[in-house]
C-alpha cells in the first residue's frame, strides 16, 4: 500500500518533483503516474493506486485547477477524509474544495524545516499513522554478500557482469549469484574502507610553470556542478566567443545532464576552434560512447592516443580515454603523468580513482577522491565516484551519505542516480530504487542503463512483466547493451520460457564473449530445457565458463551436478 498519492496536473512535474523527493526523503513512498508500466491500462492503474493510498495530496497550480482529472482525484480524497492540499504559484483552490486549509508552497524552495512544508508533513503523518522519518541506511551486510552486489554502469566506464538468476535455485539448488565483474566467486573479502588519504606533495615548480587558463577564477570549470558550469560557461562564451575551452567545459556539462544534443554542438565547436585539443576530443569520444556512435568514438580516441602528450591537460586525455576503453593500468599511469605535471588537477584525481576502483584498489581509489573532494568540495563526481568504491567495499552508510551528497551538489548527474539506485537495489529499498532509475530515465529518456537498472529491480521484486518490458527498452536505446539481453533472458529463465532465455544469453555472448555470466546462465537453460543435445551444450558452456574464470563456483557447481568433473 502506498502512503501517499500525488494528483497533479503533468505539465508541473518539474515544479511539484522537488516536493516528490523531500517526502521520499522523510521516509513516505510517493506515487506519481511516472511508473505507470507498459501494456498497463492508465485509468485503472490510477483508480487502484488512489484506492490503496492513505493519503491523497493534490497540488493546485493555475493548470491543475483547470483538470478535470486532478479535481476528480481530489474528490477522493475528500470523500475518503484523506485529502491533503497544497497550492503554488499563488494558486486559489476550486471552490469546492476551499473548506479545507491549503499550504501555500509557492516561494518554498526545498528547506524541509520551511513552516509550511512542516505543515503538510504533520497532515499527512495524522494521515498515515506514523511520524515522518527519513529512511534509514542499509545495514552493513555480512561481509561476504560483497559477492552479490551487480555491477553497475558509472561515469567514466561500462563494468560487465550479469543479474543472477533467483529462481535457479529453486529449480536446481543452485545460490544466488551476483558477483562483481571481474572478481571471482571465491574471492577473497574486500579490506574494510577505514582509509585516510596520503598527504599531497605539490610541485611547486611545476604548478608555477602551468600556463594560466582565461577562465580561472570564474566557475566554468568542470568539477563544479553541470548547472553552475554551465552558467558561468555561458557567460564566458558571450564575452569571448571564440574560446574553445569554455565550449569544451559547458559541453561536457550538458553531457552529464543527458543533453547530448548541446553537449555535441558545443564540443563540435570547441574543435573546430581548436582542432588539436585532444582533451575536447576525448570529451566528444565519450559523448559519442554515451550516443552508441561507436565508430565516432573510437575516431576521436584514437586521435587521443596518437598524440603526443606534453601537458597534465594532454595526459588527462588519455586517462579519460583509457578510461573509456576499459584499459585501467593505462588510464592508472595516464592520470598519474597528468597528476605530476599539475598536483592541483583534481580532474585527474577522481579519473584515476575510477580507474583504480575497477582494478580493486579500493585504498588508493578512495585516497583520490578524497583528495578531488579536498580540492574542490561542490565536485559532486568525485562525491560519486569514492560513493562507488564504498559500495564496492560494502560500506554502504558512507555510500549512500556520498551518493546523496553528489546529488545534492549537482542534482541532475543522471549517473549518480544510476549508482544510488543501484545500491537501493541491493538494500532491497525497492521503492527508492525505482524512483533514482526513474530519475535518471527523466533526464535521459534514452539511457539503456536506466531501463536495464529499473529492469532488475522489477526482475528482483518478481514484477516479470515490467523487466521484460524494460529490459526490452534497454535494448530498443542500445542493440549492444549485452547486459541487458543477459538480464532479460534471466527474466524468461525465471517464468521457465527456456527457448527465450537461450536465445537472449546467446546474443548476449555475441556481443560480448567474454560474459562468464552468460555461458553459465545458457549452461543451465540448457540443462532444464533437456533437448537432444542440451546436456553436451551445457557441459561445454560451463567449461567455457571455467575458461574464462577458471574458480566459477556455478560453472563449477553445475558440472558436479551433471557427474561432470570441473
Amino acid at each position: 500500500m502506498t502512503d501517499i498519492f500525488l494528483s497533479y496536473k503533468r505539465e508541473d512535474r518539474e515544479k511539484v518533483r522537488p516536493l516528490v523527493e523531500a517526502l521520499q526523503a522523510q521516509g513516505w513512498p510517493v506515487w506519481w503516474d511516472t511508473r505507470i508500466g507498459v501494456s498497463e491500462t492508465w485509468d485503472a492503474v490510477i483508480e487502484a493506486q488512489i484506492k490503496s493510498a492513505k493519503c491523497v495530496l493534490v497540488v493546485w497550480s493555475p493548470l491543475s485547477i483547470e483538470s478535470r482529472w486532478v479535481r476528480s482525484e481530489a474528490h477522493e480524497g475528500l470523500e475518503r477524509n484523506c485529502l491533503v492540499p497544497v497550492t503554488i504559484g499563488n494558486t486559489r483552490p476550486p471552490l469546492a474544495f476551499r473548506l479545507i486549509q491549503s499550504s501555500d508552497l509557492s516561494g518554498w524552495k526545498g528547506d524541509r524545516h520551511d513552516a509550511a512544508f512542516v505543515q503538510v508533513c504533520e497532515a499527512i503523518a495524522r494521515l498515515v499513522g506514523r511520524q515522518a522519518t527519513p529512511p534509514p541506511l542499509p545495514p552493513r551486510p555480512p561481509p561476504r554478500i560483497w559477492q552479490a552486489i551487480a555491477a553497475f554502469v558509472v561515469e567514466r566506464k561500462k563494468t560487465i557482469a550479469a543479474a543472477g538468476i533467483a529462481a535457479l535455485a529453486a529449480a536446481i539448488g543452485a545460490v544466488a549469484y551476483l558477483p562483481r565483474a571481474g572478481v571471482p566467486a571465491a574471492s577473497v573479502e574486500p579490506p574494510a574502507p577505514k582509509v585516510s588519504p596520503p598527504p599531497i606533495k605539490l610541485d611547486i615548480a611545476s604548478i608555477e610553470q602551468a600556463p594560466v587558463s582565461p577562465l580561472a577564477g570564474t566557475d566554468c570549470q568542470t568539477p563544479l556542478p553541470s548547472a553552475t558550469v554551465i552558467l558561468a560557461c555561458s557567460q564566458a562564451i558571450l564575452k569571448s566567443p571564440t574560446l574553445a575551452e569554455a565550449y569544451s567545459i559547458r559541453g561536457d556539462a550538458y553531457r552529464r545532464q543527458g543533453k547530448y544534443s548541446l553537449a555535441q554542438a558545443d564540443l563540435d565547436k570547441a574543435l573546430t576552434l581548436k582542432p588539436q585539443d585532444v582533451l575536447s576530443r576525448a570529451r566528444r569520444g565519450y559523448l559519442h560512447e554515451m550516443t552508441r556512435s561507436r565508430q565516432l568514438t573510437r575516431a576521436d580516441y584514437d586521435a587521443v592516443l596518437a598524440a603526443t602528450p606534453r601537458s597534465a591537460e594532454d595526459y588527462l586525455a588519455r586517462c579519460e580515454t583509457h578510461l573509456g576503453r576499459l584499459s585501467y593500468d593505462q588510464a592508472n599511469e595516464a592520470c598519474s603523468q597528468a597528476i605530476k605535471r599539475d598536483p592541483r588537477l583534481a580532474q585527474a584525481y577522481a579519473s584515476r580513482s575510477s580507474a583504480r576502483e575497477s582494478m580493486q584498489d579500493y585504498e588508493g581509489a578512495v585516497a583520490d577522491a578524497t583528495a578531488a573532494i579536498g580540492m574542490v568540495g561542490r565536485y559532486a563526481t568525485a562525491f560519486m565516484e569514492r560513493g562507488r568504491t564504498y559500495h564496492a567495499m560494502t560500506d554502504f552508510q558512507r555510500a549512500f551519505a556520498d551518493y546523496n551528497k553528489a546529488i545534492e551538489l549537482d542534482p541532475q548527474l543522471l549517473w549518480a542516480y544510476i549508482a544510488r539506485g543501484t545500491a537501493h537495489r541491493v538494500a532491497k529499498s525497492f521503492e527508492f530504487a525505482i524512483a533514482d532509475f526513474n530519475r535518471a530515465i527523466d533526464l535521459d529518456g534514452r539511457l539503456s542503463e536506466g531501463y536495464s537498472g529499473r529492469a532488475e529491480v522489477f526482475y528482483e521484486m518478481k514484477d516479470y512483466m515490467r523487466a521484460i518490458a524494460d529490459q526490452t527498452q534497454a535494448i530498443k536505446f542500445d542493440e549492444q547493451n549485452a547486459l541487458a539481453f543477459n538480464g532479460r533472458g534471466n527474466v524468461y529463465f525465471a517464468t521457465k520460457d527456456y527457448e527465450r532465455a537461450i536465445v537472449d544469453y546467446t546474443a548476449a555472448i555475441n556481443i560480448d564473449n567474454s560474459l562468464t555470466w552468460a555461458y553459465n546462465n545458457r549452461a543451465y537453460a540448457y540443462r532444464l530445457r533437456g533437448q537432444s543435445g542440451d546436456r553436451d551444450r551445457a557441459i561445454a558452456d560451463f567449461r567455457r565458463a571455467l575458461t574464462i574464470e577458471p574458480n566459477f563456483e556455478n560453472s563449477v557447481r553445475g558440472l558436479r551436478e551433471m557427474g561432470v568433473k570441473p
